[in-house]
């Protein structure tokens, strides 16, 4: 053996030990966050669901008017809705948000159906529902259904 070899100095060896307990906390993490969202219990007409079936059973019919800003959401599934969120783009790439904080989006329910009203002209709209339920202990608490939303294009 060469006695002139020397392994890595001790800074890079323990910079190397820090980086990799940084990616496998954040793997931990991401991998902890999703399994605690799906804890939101949705409860209607006495069957308990968790949140990802009950944004799967939400249905809406989007309608989207850009001659007069309206859009008019019609909730045709079984789960009441609690309030929604609106992105709209324009030529493609550019989105503009408009959460219910920015305009008052009232309920829901089964059947029932709102029109919003919108200030600009945008290529598409896409509605991203929120519901309501309850977490484990029992505290009321509200979600987004943002991987199951509902969009149309301008007519």
């Amino acid at each position: 053996m060469d006695k002139n070899k020397r392994g890595i100095s001790p800074v890079v060896a323990v910079a190397m030990l820090i980086a990799v307990v940084i990616v496998l906390a954040l793997i931990v993490f991401f991998a902890a966050r999703e399994m605690i969202e799906d804890v939101l219990v949705k409860s209607v007409a006495g069957e308990d669901m968790e949140r990802g079936q009950a944004c799967r059973e939400i249905n809406l019919d989007v309608g989207y008017y850009s001659s007069d800003g309206r859009v008019e959401i019609v909730n045709d599934g079984n789960i009441p809705v609690y309030k929604f969120d609106i992105l709209a783009e324009v030529d493609g790439y550019e989105q503009s948000y408009f959460s219910d904080e920015e305009f008052d989006s009232e309920s829901l329910g089964i059947g029932d159906s709102i029109t919003v009203t919108i200030d600009e002209d945008y290529d598409e709209v896409e509605v991203i529902p929120i519901i309501i339920g309850e977490d484990e202990e029992g505290v009321e608490m509200s979600a987004k259904c943002e991987d199951h939303t509902h969009k149309a294009r301008r007519n």
